[in-house]
Formats: structure tokens, sequence, C-alpha cells
């Protein structure tokens, strides 16, 4: 991962920014989100929440926080930090000093008994968001307040948009579909 910059804002003060992106790395466990849930939940994040004087003295001003979501259908080894939503599992942080980024992974619980629920989406994000308070209020001292007000109407705009997730017709779900095990 290379280098991202730290954005100012107008009087030339420097924010931090928050990333989402996803890894899936075990078989058949993707929620379906595409690239642009990544760019609106990071926005989303970014706006909502500032960095505390701990994040700050700890890292500096410029680093920037990066969340990965994964998902897994059982949880074997015990992490660094474990919270328990539901076997939510969050690892971290990993600090890439020369990248100036601080990295936590987020492992959801992956059930296969809700790929055809429609609650299924709802469900992640919410799992989601809630590791990700936890970590920003429990482990960064950061205030969590406007993203916890703001977390129901997030997931409702994301929900409400079909470009957050993959179509049947996109890519993903071809290749998914394909009768070999590129996906499978």
């Amino acid at each position: 991962m290379g280098v991202i910059s730290s954005p100012t804002v107008d009087n030339g003060e420097k924010f931090m920014q928050i990333h989402v992106g996803q890894i899936y790395i075990e078989k058949n466990t993707h929620y379906g989100f595409n690239s642009n849930f990544q760019h609106k939940i990071s926005e989303e994040l970014t706006d909502l929440v500032k960095p505390s004087e701990f994040f700050i003295r700890e890292y500096g001003e410029d680093f920037q926080l990066i969340f990965r979501m994964s998902a897994k259908r059982r949880f074997k080894r015990r992490p660094l930090h474990k919270q328990h939503y539901e076997q939510t599992e969050i690892w971290g942080p990993t600090v890439f000093r020369k990248d100036k980024n601080v990295e936590y992974t987020i492992f959801l619980p992956y059930y296969d008994k809700e790929d055809d629920s429609p609650d299924r989406l709802k469900n992640a994000l919410t799992r989601l968001l809630d590791a990700i308070i936890y970590v920003l209020h429990d482990f960064l001292q950061m205030d969590t307040t406007a993203l916890e007000r703001q977390k129901d109407r997030i997931i409702a705009d994301i929900l409400a948009d079909p470009n957050m997730v993959y179509g049947p017709d996109s890519d993903w779900a071809i290749m998914k579909a394909l009768p070999y095990p590129v996906l499978k």
C-alpha cells in the first residue's frame, strides 16, 4: 500500500482520514460490497470522527486510520483484541510508520444460513460499524457520539443504494458461478 496523503481544510489544518477496505481470505466468505461502498463508508467515517489527543500523541497528526473488513466462518486463533459482537474479531493495531497508517482488521462472522436473508447485509454493516465504534472509542479514545447518532442512517443509505454491492451481472457474481474453482 502506498502513502496516503493527509488532506487539509481551507485554513491549512490537517485532518485524519479513515479508510475502509476489504480482504477476504476464507473461501466463499464475501459480503458483496464493492469499491463504491468502501468510498462511501470511508467518507462518512472521516466526516464524523476526529482524531483524539491520544491518537495524535501516539501516532502523529498525519497518520491515517484503516479498517480492513473480512469475514470467517470459524474463529480459531485468539486475536490481540477480541470483541464479542457475535464472534466479531478485531486484530490490531498494525502500524506502518513509513506510510503513516494505523490498521485494524475486523473479521465479521459469516453465516451460510444468512445467504438468502434480506438482513444479511444489514447485519454485516451493523457488526462492522459496532466494531469500528468500539476501536475508535475504547482503544483510540475518540469521540464517537456523532457516528453513533448517524449509524442507522449510514446503514440505511448504503442498503438503499444498489451501487454499493455487486449485482447479479457483476464480474464477481459471474466468476463465483463458474464451474471451476476460481472463487469457490
